[in-house]
């Protein structure tokens, strides 16, 4: 099911490669070394790539409830999350994910950290 989510995002086939991380997502564990959490973000990823960025965020913010133990993929989609808020210009909900990492105190924090600053300093400026 992976490996064909890959492909038919690659073909620009936005629905089915949800499917197929929905349809993997649902199945019983096997010997693949995907897991639920990474699974959950690639779904988040499949509907940024097909610019329905609500629908993102929605499947983004399952990983952090769902899988708070998969601190690299929570991580990950907090920083989406934030991204897609910084492109909108949602300042104040970009700025709740940007603390979601610096909270974390990951490597990535530094990076959550310096982008709080900057839209701090420029948010009023366009």
């Amino acid at each position: 099911m992976i490996k064909i989510a890959q492909i038919d995002r690659r073909t620009a086939r936005s629905r089915t490669p949800v499917q197929a991380y929905q349809k993997a997502l649902d199945a019983a564990p096997g010997r693949s070394k995907t897991t639920n959490a990474e699974l959950q973000f690639q779904i988040g990823d499949a509907y940024e790539s097909a610019n329905d960025f609500d629908k993102a965020v929605e499947e983004y913010i399952k990983v952090p409830y769902i899988y708070s133990k998969q601190l690299p993929w929570v991580v990950k989609s907090y920083l989406r999350i934030a991204k897609i808020y910084e492109n909108k210009e949602d300042w104040d909900k970009a700025l709740t994910a940007y603390s979601k990492v610096v909270e974390l105190k990951v490597d990535e924090s530094k990076f959550a950290h310096e982008r709080i600053l900057w839209i701090a300093e420029n948010r009023n400026k366009k």
